[in-house]
């Protein structure tokens, strides 16, 4: 059994939802702490228990509408663009982990400062890209966004972000948003690598804990979780959504009762790299049951982290995730 890890250095991105907080906030851009998430999720029926009904039945019909022009104009902050149309007066807005500048603020101006983002970045980051994608459930709508590019020292300017709107009385009227990486913010306005360093640190330090626990990687991680987490996978659209602290770690104690059921030897093996804010694990769970049958399974993901905390989780390959979902 081989357990090792690898410590690499990189840079990361942001979004204009980000930026309309900080104009509204009265910050300069530099300030990256301001953060929103620009950012879309598919959101699986699993997650239905966490979104309150819509308080019309109207809310679900203009939230479908409002999905569909999203996608129509996705990519480029084109989505982003479309929920801004749509923001009522007095918007509630929320980041995990807290912000400076979350609560009510108006939707009219983060709107304004949302619509002038694109030329902002694309001053700021050399060949500035950014794909979303758009989904619905209920009278939530949800963007996930990956951009990339280049800082101006050539470093990569990459980010996944998330952001989630909810439709009531035919507005949108909030948004929780979760940016994986604000060191790339911070980089990308200052030219600083401060947070870069601090958050690559603080992964290391989380990755060295799970490294040298026998106990399941996400047992171990789920201390430094945020209240709220970002959770996505390509493989697995339909299980990605916001998810809330408690809701995880129940999914882990289940993962881990159905591991340690008694059928025989078990070994665990594990490969961990860190990546910038990044924690990459490689595990794999093999069981040797009583009559001889062997079973091996597969984790692959990664946690993302920021001021010492998880706040966000990408899964990947054919299996079924790292904790079970509700």
């Amino acid at each position: 059994m081989k357990n090792h890890i690898q410590n690499i250095s990189a840079h990361k991105a942001t979004s204009p939802f980000s930026h309309a907080r900080k104009f509204l906030a009265r910050y300069h851009l530099r300030h990256f702490s301001i953060i929103i998430v620009l950012n879309s999720l598919f959101i699986a029926n699993s997650w239905a228990s966490e979104i309150p009904a819509a308080r019309h039945t109207g809310d679900e019909a203009v939230a479908h509408k409002i999905a569909s022009e999203m996608k129509k104009n996705a990519g480029q902050q084109g989505a982003t663009r479309v929920a801004a149309k749509y923001f009522s007066d007095q918007l509630e807005s929320r980041h995990y982990p807290p912000s400076p500048g979350d609560g009510m603020v108006s939707g009219p101006q983060v709107a304004k400062a949302i619509n002038g983002s694109l030329a902002v970045y694309k001053r700021l980051v050399n060949d500035y890209s950014m794909d979303e994608k758009v989904s619905r459930h209920g009278n939530k709508l949800t963007i996930i966004a990956f951009t990339s590019g280049t800082h101006q020292d050539e470093t990569p300017f990459n980010d996944i972000s998330l952001v989630t709107y909810q439709v009531n009385n035919g507005r949108i009227t909030r948004a929780d948003a979760i940016h994986t990486n604000p060191g790339a913010i911070q980089k990308a306005h200052t030219g600083s690598d401060d947070r870069n360093m601090a958050d690559h640190i603080g992964a290391k330090k989380i990755a060295d804990e799970i490294l040298a626990s026998d106990e399941y990687s996400l047992a171990i991680a789920q201390k430094y979780f945020s209240d709220k987490i970002a959770v996505w996978s390509s493989d697995h659209i339909e299980r990605s959504a916001l998810y809330d602290r408690s809701t995880i770690s129940t999914g882990i104690a289940s993962r881990i009762t159905a591991i340690k059921q008694p059928q025989g030897e078990m070994e665990r093996k594990k490969d961990i790299r860190v990546l910038g804010n990044q924690i990459l694990v490689d595990s794999i769970i093999e069981e040797t049951s009583n009559d001889e049958h062997h079973v091996q399974t597969s984790s692959h993901f990664k946690l993302f982290v920021t001021n010492n905390t998880i706040i966000g989780i990408e899964f990947s390959g054919s299996n079924q995730g790292p904790f079970d979902f509700p």
